[in-house]
């Protein structure tokens, strides 16, 4: 139901933002979802992280987006599981 992520530019609490989400190399084009900004923190290294809640989104698309995330999450802990360890010196 909504995401967060990092920006050089903080909006304001409850301004509306269009988010691109860009969900994998072979398709060049983003998904654009509608969003509120829930809030803006600082983070002191010149970023702010932002919080915000998907708007007019159905419940299909929820839907997909859940399981997508999912799956790409399971994957990746799946490939850090089987990648060959670093040897420290």
């Amino acid at each position: 139901d909504g995401m967060e992520f990092a920006l050089t530019v903080a909006p304001r609490s409850g301004e509306g933002i269009i988010a691109s989400l860009y969900l994998h190399p072979r398709y060049p084009r983003p998904l654009q979802v509608m969003c509120e900004v829930i809030s803006a923190a600082d983070t002191g290294s010149g970023a702010h992280w932002i919080r915000v809640k998907f708007e007019h989104v159905s419940p299909a698309v929820e839907d997909w987006l859940e399981k997508f995330i999912f799956r790409r999450h399971r994957r990746m802990v799946a490939q850090s599981r089987t990648a060959p360890r670093r040897q420290s010196d």
